[in-house]
């Protein structure tokens, strides 16, 4: 009976993704009800002591997020998204501990995981050729997994790093006309976000291991963020927007995302601290009003959330948030990092930049399967990857 179960749950959890295909609430249910199934199987390996050093990240983020609710606008859809982000992150660290400690059902799930990875690329392939305008592929997009090539994207990456087969070029094949088909281009910025990354910490770990180099990337992309905002819109009223011209080329970042992420950040000044609250940004005054720009046509200002990670966390929990947030991160991402084979390390990497690049004109953070993703998956990296001397670690 238990390997019955055992291999219920491993199932469930490693065809999670063939269930999103179907339905957001299908992927839930099934990775959590595989996850806890599997968690019960395996309590002998979930006892684990906690220090002040370990968790301190993680309480500061948390704290953020609940001061940040209980002043939100909506503290009823705040509070919510709070609590299930604090559920998904200990359903993965409990999740981590089984896998990094069970090898014979770590490697069960990198197995039925890689071939529900081959068949969620496939399901998704054939409805785009069926279903591609052939006299013009690349221009009338098809849109009905152009959301989920996102997640596949990441998931086809990864595919060499689990398991080496020769069919993984296959992968790689299939996956690139599937994005110029559905346009998926916060994908392809994924990849490009994530290159960039490995390029980086190829050069640190091979030529300049050193705190000033890691500052001067710093320093960059500070830079970088700091012209475009720039050049984002400030003006706002309907005669100012019909008769304004982008100074951000629209081939490089859509007029609509310009008015969204300009708007967002001169409402970010009236609640620079805390912010309005977590997930509240398209309820805040204003945010529904209609552009009316030839260019953005009947759009409202932030059409549910402002497509932007950073500005989203800037706008729903101020400057505390994004400074816990980023503390949160950095610090768990350096940690894991270190404790990571060589392999490992770069897979990480090539993760965490891809699914932060993605996430700058995309999914909304508070996304329910697009935040479960980015922690599931670091999990399954963690557990994988994981230095057999650190495991206790």
């Amino acid at each position: 009976m238990r390997i019955f179960f055992e291999y219920f749950s491993i199932l469930l959890i490693s065809f999670s993704y063939t269930f999103l295909i179907r339905n957001h609430l299908y992927f839930g249910i099934a990775l959590g009800t595989g996850s806890l199934t599997l968690l019960l199987l395996n309590l002998k390996y979930l006892k684990h002591r906690f220090t002040f050093k370990q968790i301190y990240p993680f309480l500061i983020f948390m704290s953020a997020l609940v001061i940040s609710s209980a002043n939100s606008i909506i503290i009823n859809r705040s509070f919510p998204v709070v609590f299930y982000l604090l559920l998904i992150i200990t359903f993965c660290f409990l999740l981590f501990k089984c896998l990094s400690n069970n090898e014979e059902v770590r490697e069960k799930l990198i197995k039925y995981f890689v071939i529900s990875i081959f068949l969620n690329l496939l399901i998704v392939s054939v409805y785009n050729f069926i279903y591609m305008d052939y006299s013009n592929p690349f221009s009338n997009e098809v849109k009905r997994f152009k959301g989920y090539l996102n997640i596949l994207t990441i998931l086809v990456i990864i595919l060499p790093f689990l398991q080496k087969t020769k069919i993984n070029i296959i992968a790689y094949l299939l996956i690139l006309p599937n994005l110029l088909i559905s346009n998926s281009n916060a994908a392809i910025l994924g990849i490009l976000v994530s290159l960039i990354g490995l390029l980086i910490y190829f050069i640190y770990q091979n030529f300049l291991k050193t705190k000033i180099f890691i500052l001067f990337v710093f320093i960059i992309s500070l830079i970088s963020s700091l012209l475009v905002i720039n050049k984002l819109p400030r003006e706002f009223d309907k005669s100012s927007i019909q008769n304004s011209s982008m100074k951000i080329p629209t081939e490089l970042i859509d007029t609509h995302r310009q008015y969204i992420w300009g708007f967002s950040l001169n409402k970010f000044f009236n609640k620079p601290l805390l912010g309005y609250g977590p997930d509240t940004s398209n309820f805040i005054e204003g945010s529904q009003e209609i552009i009316g720009s030839k260019n953005t046509g009947t759009m409202p200002y932030i059409p549910s959330h402002p497509h932007n990670f950073i500005i989203e966390i800037l706008l729903d929990t101020g400057l505390i948030g994004l400074l816990s947030f980023s503390i949160f991160n950095l610090i768990y991402f350096f940690r894991i990092l270190n404790n990571l084979n060589s392999k490992g390390k770069y897979l990480l990497v090539c993760f965490i930049f891809y699914f932060w690049g993605a996430s700058l004109v995309n999914f909304s953070y508070w996304n329910g399967w697009w935040q479960t993703s980015f922690f599931f998956l670091i999990t399954i990296i963690s557990s994988f990857s994981l230095s057999g001397a650190k495991k206790n670690n």
